[in-house]
């Protein structure tokens, strides 16, 4: 595969530069540095964009005290906005990452805003991304959040009312007659531990306001074409029960159940977002939002992914997993698709070295690649398939 700066205290990550004060950067260094700056902004009015449309009207909610304590009608703000603060999250970031090393001046600016609590926040949500944990077992932290979960619903006191009791939000996508299981709230306690709903408030607003400075501060006029709605009449419903009628079904070892919920409620909400609700094929017009599109659903995509291959291989549950996967219409056959899927996937890291001369991301994977607007077209509509089919079989496999 081709290959803090102040007075003020900030989180270890968040530190040191490459460049000396007054060394000079070489001119084709500064070139893919003002690319590279291009394309964080492009991404910041992404994100903002979305969550102008979304997350203000999920704010005004009752997005308050523990879990998604919402009505049916709030249901699909609730469920992508707190998503698309996480994934905001994480590109706020990387990109504090990137212009720490390559334009200190900038980076002071942005962080400049940012306490150390709120910088810890957003590192919290960086380090919680990953759908499994790459270097160890998942099973303590799955264990944790589960009995967080229980203790705070009061499980381990008086076990004689526990039947009427609850500790999930069990999320269900409504279009008319049709109702479809597509996850449950455990996906916030995966991403922050502990959650608070004016936290998530607090956690959005520093999101909003920090993509704001990056837009401001980088000084860089760059276009997107604004993000449009599809017109839609599903609803996404949240109603509380009990995680041991999902984490025990049919026997399945509870942490392997915990880490399927997680993949299916990503995955839910990134067809639905991606596919649903924002008119994707429209934004394929233009290079620029082709390219911030497939971008971020390929982060989104290369993550399940990578996860439902892990358990595949190393889940108590491996067999089953396997027989299923077998029977089903995903598809794990084509590489060529995945390994491109990855490469889009690890620009997320804002590398200068992905770069070709004079070239954005976009044109130097289709230079590098020989890749056509079709290629990348296709790759959209392979994502859109194998995620509809990856829902159905997690579906399946949960028991809903």
């Amino acid at each position: 595969m081709p290959n803090k700066i102040n007075n003020k205290i900030s989180p270890k990550g968040f530190e040191g530069s490459i460049l000396t004060q007054n060394q000079e950067a070489p001119a084709d260094v500064v070139k893919k540095k003002n690319v590279v700056e291009n394309e964080i902004v492009l991404n910041a009015k992404f994100y903002h964009e979305i969550i102008l449309l979304i997350v203000k009207n999920a704010i005004k909610s009752k997005l308050t005290g523990n879990g998604l304590q919402i009505g049916d009608k709030n249901g699909m703000d609730v469920f992508l906005s707190t998503n698309i603060v996480f994934d905001s999250a994480v590109f706020i970031y990387e990109s504090l990452k990137y212009f720490e090393k390559n334009n200190k001046e900038l980076h002071i600016k942005i962080i400049d805003s940012l306490s150390a609590d709120d910088l810890k926040k957003i590192k919290d949500v960086r380090n919680n991304m990953h759908l499994y944990n790459k270097k160890g077992s998942y099973q303590a932290k799955a264990t944790q959040i589960i009995e967080d979960r229980m203790e705070e619903f009061g499980f381990d006191l008086d076990e004689e009312f526990n039947q009427f009791k609850n500790d999930i939000s069990f999320l269900s996508y409504l279009d008319k007659d049709k109702c479809m299981f597509i996850g449950c709230d455990y996906y916030i306690h995966h991403y922050t531990q502990k959650y608070d709903g004016n936290d998530f408030s607090n956690l959005a607003e520093i999101v909003s306001s920090t993509l704001i400075n990056i837009i401001k501060l980088s000084n860089k006029k760059v276009s997107l074409p604004s993000v449009k709605f599809k017109k839609f009449n599903f609803n996404i419903s949240l109603n509380d029960g009990k995680s041991g009628e999902v984490l025990k079904a049919d026997n399945i070892d509870e942490k392997t159940n915990f880490r399927i919920l997680l993949c299916l409620t990503v995955a839910s909400w990134s067809y639905l977002l991606y596919f649903k609700v924002i008119n994707s094929e429209t934004m394929f017009d233009n290079p620029k939002s082709r390219w911030v599109v497939l971008k971020n659903l390929a982060i989104k995509y290369d993550e399940i992914f990578d996860s439902i291959e892990n358990l595949m291989e190393y889940s108590l549950e491996k067999d089953k997993l396997n027989d299923l996967f077998k029977n089903s219409k995903v598809d794990f056959e084509n590489k060529k698709y995945r390994e491109l899927i990855q490469i889009i996937r690890n620009t997320v890291h804002y590398n200068n070295d992905d770069l070709l001369e004079d070239m954005d991301y976009y044109n130097s994977l289709k230079i590098k690649y020989g890749l056509t607007i079709s290629d990348f077209k296709g790759i959209f509509l392979y994502i859109e398939e194998n995620l509809k089919a990856l829902i159905c079989t997690l579906q399946y496999f949960t028991g809903n």
